[in-house]
């Protein structure tokens, strides 16, 4: 088991853009491409960035799943659509982790 922990690091002024993408959108999708979310979190400064924990069976899996949602149709049309007035994330930075013990 592996878990990937990953930092959105937003576009200032667009915090409230990516959770409603997230809220309305990138939920529902992972949930039927069966990820597995663990934890989800804001900065308290208002910032907008967010992290979050998926948990994955292997990093071979973590690596295929990702291939195929960023290639999903919904997505794609999702991302376009909420990004038309330019981009709302900066960088998204990513940790895999394992358990100890």
């Amino acid at each position: 088991m592996i878990y990937e922990l990953r930092h959105y690091i937003v576009v200032p002024g667009k915090g409230e853009a990516v959770l409603n993408r997230f809220k309305n959108h990138t939920f529902k999708i992972f949930e039927r491409r069966g990820f597995k979310v663990h934890d989800f979190w804001v900065e308290a400064n208002g910032s907008g960035n967010l992290w979050y924990v998926l948990e994955w069976q292997s990093a071979e899996q973590m690596e295929s799943e990702w291939i195929k949602f960023k290639s999903d149709e919904e997505w794609q049309s999702v991302k376009a659509e909420s990004e038309k007035d330019g981009p709302i994330v900066e960088k998204i930075d990513v940790i895999v982790l394992k358990r100890l013990a």
